[in-house]
C-alpha cells in the first residue's frame, strides 16, 4: 500500500469553516485550517523521539495531524461548556451545530492522524 503524501490531505469546507469560529490563538492547527484551508508542515522542523533528534516530513505530517485532533476536541469542549455558560452571544442552535461540526471533525481528524502513523510506521 502507498502512503499517503506529505501535505496532501484535503480538509472538508465545512471543517474549515467552523475552524475560524473556534481557534484558539495563531499558534493553534484551527487557525492554520482556517487561514490556509489546510494543514501543511512549515519551515521550522520539529523536534522527535526521545533523541530529540529533527523529524522527518512523515513524522513532522503526523504530529500536525495527531495535534490538530487535539485542538479539534478541545474546541469542541469550549463550545460545550459556551453552551452551559453564557453562549458567549451564540445562539442554541448555533452552538448546537458548532458542536456537531465540531465533534465531526475531531473523528475526521483522529482517523487520519491514527492512519498515518500506521502507514508511516511511526513509534511513539
Amino acid at each position: 500500500m502507498q502512503s499517503t503524501p506529505v501535505n496532501s490531505i484535503t480538509i472538508p469546507p465545512q471543517f474549515v469553516s467552523v475552524a475560524s469560529r473556534w481557534y484558539a490563538g495563531m499558534n493553534d492547527r484551527l487557525y492554520a485550517v482556517c487561514s490556509t484551508g489546510g494543514l501543511t508542515t512549515g519551515t521550522i522542523r520539529p523536534r522527535f523521539g526521545d533523541d530529540g533528534r529533527a523529524a522527518s516530513d512523515e513524522e513532522w505530517y503526523w504530529m500536525l495531524w495527531d495535534d490538530l485532533a487535539d485542538d479539534v476536541e478541545s474546541a469542541g469542549d469550549s463550545c460545550a461548556s459556551l453552551y452551559e455558560a453564557d453562549h458567549n452571544g451564540y445562539t442554541d442552535q448555533e452552538l448546537e451545530d458548532d458542536h456537531a461540526l465540531l465533534t465531526e471533525f475531531a473523528v475526521y481528524a483522529r482517523r487520519w492522524a491514527d492512519r498515518l502513523r500506521d502507514e508511516y510506521a511511526i513509534e511513539d
